[in-house]
Order: structure tokens, then C-alpha cells, then sequence
């Protein structure tokens, strides 16, 4: 999109600059300002800043079109040096000399360094900073640099001479940007390059973080592991002296007594919870305070072996305090992530897709009603203590056959008729309630309604698609996906 819009606002800035760019006129005057227009035209096409990572990257057309309607707004007054520069231009253009057109442009250039970034909420005036200066920003401002030193030299301020003396020390300047780039590149992490020091940025604002994000080569826990947390109290921001811990959220863990064991399913109905009693000896995940920051440490079942340890530093930014390395969202890869992959849980997606068994049953093993222990949606169900995501699923009928447990929901499109049954089905492993499958009707209904439980009498379960027995007739539900 910011492309786009570059291309939109570039192009007839380009054609209204057409006439100082065509001028073959040899004089240094003539030389430089067509030299700063065309860099500011290529300024346009680049970005100029980026906030928070380099997913947030605006371009110098939008910058500009954004800059010139609200600028006003968020200090963003090096907006307005744009105006002055045309002026500058068309006056050096005609011949006459730019003298308080000149200074304008530089007065409002020179906030630049002093613009907060944009404004995120108009109602508060919020806004997010700055992270990296592109290298937009930086033709741009050669751009003025070059105007100002043509404008110099019209208004007799400066000698030609003196005036080669500034075009190189232009371009001393560039070149000092590129080796604070350069030095930036080689004492940054891998997650700070991605962030702040992609091939468009020239330069950043941000803090830079002297530790990596120790990405492990390999899961160092089975996936069905359950997990006990340790966290420090003094981990807990305390009106906004700490930063934000942001462990992820584990699929299997021990708390107050039990074992919970997480399923996910991309279906309705296929986030599924298991409670079990509590075992001795899981590995534990630990989080302490330090005087740098904290520390993250996976420990194995005996508390004995660090298999997995990260430091986070404290970082103050936009006048808050923040660890480095940063969790997932700011980059790729955050520390997050790789605490799930040491856990075995990383997000990929698995190649092997379970088979299904043909299987026919007429076994109710219906959920229970009444929540345990006074925990909404924990329910008994084939003995044993189950949390289903999906409230309306809880109460719909469930059949259990050797290998399978299957809810299933069959509704009636209206007006009714064998003809006119839907139904969706979820299958789970029995001996663990893993999400195995979902199946469902093609055919869509304006108006339906759900029949009765009873009226439910058995289930075929296959690999490709299923079929439900009602006292109204039977009805095929197609395999939609596996897990």
C-alpha cells in the first residue's frame, strides 16, 4: 500500500519538477538544484522512517501527504520545508534570489530531529516513535542541503569555492551515516537487524540488545510433557517500574493440584482441555528477576540440569521500561517462540495426519451437566475431566467407540424431511482426547433447527466421511479435516 501511494503522489510531483529538471543550463546555481530535486524525487520512493519493526515502514510520499494534512498535529512541522523547498526551486528557477523562503525551509527542516513519530490515537494524541531513519529521510535531507547551498550561492552568502567545500562535506556526511550504520549492523542481534537494520534503514534510535535470543536447535522435552511454572513475585510490574514478562501460554501444565493437558484442533469445538491429577517430577519452566533483567531457565524433572536457559535485559524506550530480546510479534522469532520450541511445542504444522479407523457405534457417553469443582465448562465425560471450548458443543450428543469419541450435531433444515438433515461431527482419541478429525454436510440452510438428542441413534466413523443414524433417516457428513 505505501508503494502504491508513493507511486501516486510521486508521479505528478514528478511531472510539475520536469521543467527545473530539463534546464541545461551549466551553472553550479542550475547544477544543484536540479541535482536536489532529483534526489528529493527519489527520497519519495523510500522510506523515511519505520516504528516499532520493520513491519511499520513509511515511505517519503506518504510521509509527505500525511506530514502536510497533520503534521500540525504531532510535531511533525518538517513537513512544511517541503513548501518552501518549491519555492526555493521556482525562485532559483527564474533567476531571483531566495532569501526568507530559505530560512523557513531550514527553520522547519531542523525539527526533524525532534518529531515524536505518529500520532496513534487522535482523541489522546498518543504516538509511536521512531525506530529507524530510512534512507529516504537521508536523500531527503541532501535534498535541502543542496537547495541551501545553491540558494547560498544566488544569494551571494557563499563563494563557489566555499560551495564545493559544503557539496563534499554533504557527502562526507552520508557517508559518516553509512559507517554508524555499519558499526549499528555488527554489534546488533539477529532479532535487532530484522527489526531495525533492513537494507532500507540507514540507521536506528532504537536500544540496541547485547544479548541474542538463544534459539534451540532442537525440542528438549516430548510434547506431551506437562509443565510446572516458577515464576518470581518481583517479576510482577509494580505500577510500571518492571517490563512486561510475556511467557507463553503452555499447553500442558500443573497448577493448584491437578494436570491440565491442552488439545488444539482448527475446528469448531477442537480446544479441548484434559484434567488429571497431579504427578511428582515435571520439568520446570523458571523465571527470576536479576539485577540486569531476568532470567529463563527449563529445568529438567529433578531441578538439577538447566536445559535451556535465556537473559532479557531491562531497556528503557518511549519512556517505559521493555526486555530484549523482544517475544514473537515484534519479530519473527522472539523469545516466546523459542521457549515453545524447548518445550517441544513450536507452531509447524504437522506432515503426518492421523488415520481413521472405520468404526460403527450406538454407545451414549454423554458429557455431564454440572461443572467440578465450580469451574465453568469442566465437565466429567468417559470418566474423566474435561474442558470443550465451545459451550454449545458441551451438551451436544457424544458416542464412544473403541478408539473414538465422536460429538456430534444434527440439525434439520426447514421445512424437515430426511432430505433435508445436516449434521457436523468432531472425533477424538479416546485414550487421550486429542482432536483427530472433523466431518461435515455440504449443504447450506437459511433457516435450520437442531432435533432432539434421542432422536440421534448411531455413528459410522471412516476415514473419508461418516454417516449418522437418526430415527428420520441417516445423513452423510464429508471429512472437511484431519489433525
Amino acid at each position: 500500500m505505501t508503494e502504491l501511494l508513493a507511486a501516486i503522489v510521486g508521479f505528478p510531483i514528478l511531472i510539475l519538477s520536469i521543467s527545473f529538471v530539463t534546464n541545461r543550463n551549466g551553472h553550479p546555481i542550475q547544477k544543484l538544484t536540479r541535482a536536489s530535486v532529483l534526489i528529493w524525487l527519489i527520497s519519495l520512493c523510500l522510506p523515511g522512517f519505520s516504528i516499532t519493526s520493520k513491519t511499520e515502514t513509511f515511505y517519503g510520499a506518504l510521509i509527505l501527504l500525511l506530514g502536510l494534512l497533520f503534521g500540525w498535529m504531532a510535531l511533525g512541522l518538517a513537513a512544511y520545508a517541503n513548501l518552501f523547498f518549491f519555492k526555493v526551486v521556482s525562485t532559483l528557477n527564474n533567476g531571483k534570489q531566495p532569501k526568507a523562503s530559505v530560512i523557513f525551509m531550514l527553520i522547519f527542516a531542523s525539527t526533524l530531529p525532534f518529531f515524536p513519530g505518529p500520532i496513534i490515537s487522535e482523541g489522546s494524541g498518543a504516538t509511536v516513535p521512531v525506530t529507524s531513519w530510512g534512507w529516504g529521510a537521508v536523500l531527503w535531507v541532501v535534498s535541502l542541503a543542496f537547495l541551501v547551498i545553491a540558494a547560498a550561492i544566488q544569494n551571494q552568502w557563499m563563494s563557489v569555492m566555499l560551495a564545493k567545500y559544503c557539496v563534499i562535506a554533504v557527502f562526507g556526511g552520508v557517508l559518516s551515516i553509512v559507517a554508524i550504520r555499519d558499526y549499528q549492523f555488527s554489534v546488533a542481534t539477529e532479532q535487532d537487524r530484522e527489526a531495525y537494520l533492513t537494507n532500507d534503514m540507514a540507521f536506528t534510535v532504537a536500544p540496541l540488545c547485547e544479548v541474542s535470543i538463544n534459539w534451540p536447535e532442537r525440542p528438549f522435552l516430548n510434547p506431551d510433557e506437562v509443565i510446572v511454572t516458577d515464576i518470581d513475585p518481583a517479576l510482577k510490574p509494580v505500577k510500571g517500574d518492571r517490563p512486561y514478562l510475556n511467557l507463553p501460554t503452555l499447553p500442558n501444565y500443573s497448577e493448584k493440584g491437578f494436570d491440565w493437558i491442552t488439545y488444539k484442533g482448527d475446528c469448531y469445538g477442537c480446544l479441548i482441555k484434559v484434567r488429571y491429577p497431579q504427578r511428582a517430577n515435571h520439568p520446570i519452566l523458571q523465571a527470576k528477576a536479576t539485577q540486569e533483567g531476568a532470567i529463563i531457565r527449563l529445568l529438567d524433572k529433578d531441578a538439577s540440569t538447566v536445559l535451556y536457559e535465556q537473559r532479557l535485559l531491562k531497556k528503557i524506550w518511549n519512556k517505559g521500561p521493555v526486555y530484549c530480546p523482544r517475544p514473537s510479534g515484534f519479530t519473527d522469532k522472539g523469545y516466546d517462540a523459542a521457549i515453545l520450541k524447548a518445550i517441544g511445542h513450536e507452531k509447524i504444522e504437522l506432515s503426518d495426519k492421523p488415520m481413521l479407523e472405520t468404526e460403527k457405534t450406538e454407545f451414549r457417553c454423554d458429557m455431564g451437566t454440572a461443572n467440578i469443582d465450580g469451574i465453568d465448562g469442566l465437565r466429567e465425560w468417559d470418566g474423566r475431566h474435561v474442558m470443550l471450548s465451545s459451550e454449545s458443543f458441551r451438551s451436544s450428543p457424544s458416542f464412544c467407540s473403541e478408539r473414538y469419541l465422536i460429538k456430534v450435531k444434527v440439525e434439520m433444515c426447514e421445512p424437515g424431511g430426511e432430505k433435508d438433515l445436516r449434521a457436523y461431527l468432531a472425533a477424538y482419541e479416546r485414550k487421550t482426547f486429542r482432536p483427530l478429525g472433523s466431518f461435515s454436510t455440504r449443504k447450506v440452510c437459511s433457516k435450520r433447527s437442531e432435533i432432539p438428542d434421542n432422536m440421534v441413534k448411531g455413528i459410522q466413523i471412516s476415514q473419508e466421511q461418516s454417516t449418522v443414524e437418526t430415527t428420520m433417516g441417516k445423513v452423510t457428513a464429508e471429512r472437511i479435516r484431519l489433525f
